[in-house]
């Protein structure tokens, strides 16, 4: 045939085989002689559908005044297809290769319908001879490369390989006089410089926060994963479980203690992390006296809560616990058991006391007045003078 065809790989899908084909041309006249030189060959003798496209970049035929023109008004882009027995073939390939901007070439795509049915693809047909041409015109690419470029397109698709081994360097000890050592090529001396131990005890606090964080149940108050798991998936729950969850999240200090606040508070990534760093030593006066008066409100106990919510029960168990912890802790109240001791002993230990006890003062007794004085609620007054002789006038005479 005297001329370059590009082919590429075959594909069969449902006993039919699709291959594609493409061959440069110089002209649109050359299109014809193409198509049935390719029928020729061995891997086209036995297609039942060949489609084919084109497009080619002629000389315009009508130019009467060719030095007034542009290069591109002198030149214009032959098209045409061909169906080949498959109706809308023609149309896809020559799409294809204005969606690609290829010229001067002639797309010719083969099917060998082995069935002879025709119907065993459905709409699958289009599919195989879009991909089919695509795979053609990469083929005719790489072929149409210099043989530099080929082997540069070649070495970029291998697979990617990992790097080599890093070789270990090679360590060597040389040893000094005097408590020196070498460091990077630097004589050091035997000082040591002080050892951080607040950035080291702030590094383990961090791994133990990262630790407790990584709690996903609540193992240690008596509650799985499967039963924490169903108190999350409660959605209207009963009087008795709503108080438990107000207490436990008034000790988790959270603002929102309505259903919807303690169902976020439940779900929460950290909560069963929050719950088991709850101790004690961190409760507050206020946090506790808030939980003493929701259960006072409620009147709770555990047997009741059980009935509703096995986890409930547990997580109550857990806030009553805390509270007589923080009473034991915090205010000095044992609640264990007494140990019982002898009474004689009993009686000596309070007898001793008492002995030992002063007895209280007494106040001292009222004073007693037998007269009131009048005179001491008498305002002072200013003494006054009185001339008997000058005020008493003589007796008139007879």
């Amino acid at each position: 045939m005297g001329r370059t065809v590009s082919a590429g790989p075959p594909t069969t899908v449902s006993k039919n085989t699709v291959q594609g084909f493409v061959v440069p041309i110089k002209h649109s006249n050359d299109v014809s002689t193409v198509i049935a030189d390719l029928q020729q060959q061995r891997a086209l003798r036995r297609a039942t559908h060949i489609a084919y496209a084109y497009r080619v970049i002629e000389m315009a035929v009508d130019t009467p005044e060719k030095s007034s023109q542009t290069v591109a008004e002198l030149y214009d882009v032959v098209e045409g297809m061909h169906d080949g027995g498959m109706f809308g073939a023609g149309d896809k390939l020559l799409y294809v290769l204005q969606r690609w901007d290829v010229h001067n070439v002639v797309l010719v795509v083969s099917r060998i319908d082995a069935s002879y049915s025709g119907q065993l693809l459905g709409a699958n047909t289009y599919k195989l001879l879009v991909e089919s041409a695509k795979q053609a015109l990469e083929q005719f690419a790489v072929d149409s490369l210099e043989p530099a470029e080929a082997a540069k397109l070649a070495i970029s698709e291998l697979p990617p390989q990992l790097p080599p081994a890093k070789v270990a360097a090679t360590t060597t000890n040389i040893a000094y006089e005097g408590g020196a050592y070498m460091v990077d090529g630097v004589l050091q001396g035997a000082k040591q410089g002080r050892i951080n131990h607040f950035l080291a005890d702030r590094r383990s606090n961090q791994s133990q926060e990262r630790k407790h964080e990584t709690i996903r149940s609540l193992d240690a108050l008596g509650i799985s994963k499967d039963e924490l798991t169903a108190l999350r998936a409660v959605r209207s729950p009963s009087k008795e479980l709503h108080t438990v969850l107000v207490c436990v999240g008034l000790l988790l200090q959270i603002k929102d203690v309505s259903w919807t606040g303690c169902r976020d508070m439940l779900h929460a990534p950290g909560f069963c992390a929050k719950v088991l760093r709850v101790t004690p030593e961190k409760l507050t006066a206020r946090q506790v006296h808030c939980v003493r008066a929701v259960l006072s409100d409620a009147n709770l106990a555990p047997d009741a809560v059980r009935r509703a919510s096995t986890t409930g029960a547990a997580l109550l168990v857990w806030v009553q616990s805390l509270l007589d912890s923080y009473d034991a802790t915090t205010l000095g109240l044992s609640l264990g058991a007494v140990p019982a001791q002898p009474a004689g002993r009993m009686d000596d230990a309070l007898l001793e006391m008492a002995v030992r006890l002063e007895p209280p003062s007494r106040p001292p007794p009222p004073e007693v007045h037998s007269v009131i004085p009048t005179d001491l609620f008498a305002p002072a007054k200013p003494p006054k003078i009185v001339d008997h002789g000058r005020l008493v006038k003589p007796k008139a005479s007879m």
